[in-house]
């Protein structure tokens, strides 16, 4: 065939085009294959990001929030201490009796209970450790997308641990480093220490239930006002958020600080008409991110198409090493939004 180009030449004619090659079976399933692969590398590097991405982020949010939280510890209010008196010596005239001095011991005032703080959403309000679990996280204020992603975040519409009532915590458990992980291996009798800026309160498991995300019962507060209940939500089964995996726990009182009064919910507020906020809320993704996630999608999408046709065009390292940035930063940015509208649970 080249000997025939070049005679062709010689001779001064056109050199003959070659014919159109035949798009066979066999170059559809070359195609079909490569997609595939493509398609599998990138799943696999979204689960690359879900389990260890994000749990960096988790760490470094934890890291943040307890340096906070023994910041608050530190400024709560100390027992106050009387310093010992003493009383001068008296002299009866009458008597001429000298009475000797005497000393009153120091005492002790019980101090009095701070008042709540008003938290806002994604700020720490609790240590929560689980032995069984091997679990030391600190808790946050609210159960959105955005406060569970930094650590267990607790229902503000529920009291706090420490407090009358029935306390509602929830958790991921596959990503930001999973910390209700093991909440399944939770039994009856297994201890939950909480710390608060009231005291360091223990709970002592009752049972565990598996419920729908819209069973909301288990939020309910207890029949007795002046029992102080712990309970723990998270998606069930793992990788999945179709239901909701619930532990309840009671506190135990030779073991705690006193608990406190919650303080009363206004009639007719939001706090008060949300009493019973669904267990979908926060372990359910964010439907909001789903118009960027697929705006993003599409966004790396070309990127990646723009650089497929430039390298085949330019076979060169450098045409290699200019597309790949702007490629990894797309898909890193499709990831977080992707993250964000599945369930947390996934």
């Amino acid at each position: 065939m080249d000997e025939l180009v070049e005679e062709r030449a010689e001779l001064g004619e056109p050199p003959a085009e070659r014919p159109p090659r035949r798009r066979d079976w066999r170059w559809w399933v070359g195609g079909t294959g490569r997609v595939l692969i493509v398609v599998g590398l990138l799943l696999l590097g979204f689960v690359a990001y879900q389990l260890w991405g994000t749990g960096i982020e988790h760490a470094r949010a934890q890291s943040d929030l307890e340096r906070k939280f023994d910041e608050q510890l530190a400024t709560t209010v100390a027992p106050t201490t009387v310093a010992p008196t003493t009383v001068a010596p008296t002299t009866v005239a009458a008597a001429t009796t000298l009475v000797p001095a005497t000393t009153v011991p120091a005492t002790t005032t019980p101090p009095a209970a701070p008042p709540r703080p008003a938290f806002s959403d994604g700020d720490p309000v609790a240590r929560l450790e689980i032995p069984k679990m091997s679990l030391d996280e600190i808790v946050v204020s609210g159960v959105g997308t955005d406060d569970l992603k930094k650590g267990p975040g607790h229902y503000s519409q529920t009291p706090l641990p420490g407090e009358h009532g029935n306390a509602a915590i929830a958790g991921h458990r596959t990503t930001y480093l999973h910390p209700f992980f093991r909440i399944n291996e939770l039994g009856k009798g297994d201890k939950i220490l909480v710390t608060t800026l009231s005291g360091l309160f223990t709970y002592s498991v009752t049972e565990q239930l598996v419920v729908n995300p819209t069973d909301l019962f288990v939020l309910d507060p207890p029949s007795d006002p002046k029992v102080a209940e712990l309970t723990l939500t998270a998606c069930h089964p793992r990788y999945s958020a179709s239901h909701r995996i619930v532990i309840h726990a009671v506190l135990v009182p030779n073991e705690s600080a006193k608990p406190r009064k919650p303080p009363p919910v206004p009639a007719g507020s939001v706090q008060g008409k949300r009493a019973h906020q669904s267990l979908e809320d926060g372990l359910s993704g964010d439907t909001r991110t789903v118009t960027p996630t697929i705006f993003f999608g599409i966004f790396w999408a070309l990127i990646g198409l723009a650089w497929w046709w430039a390298f085949r065009r330019w076979r060169h390292p450098v045409t290699w090493f200019t597309g790949v940035l702007p490629f990894l930063v797309a898909l890193f940015v499709f990831y977080f939004f992707l993250e964000r509208a599945l369930p947390p649970g996934i």
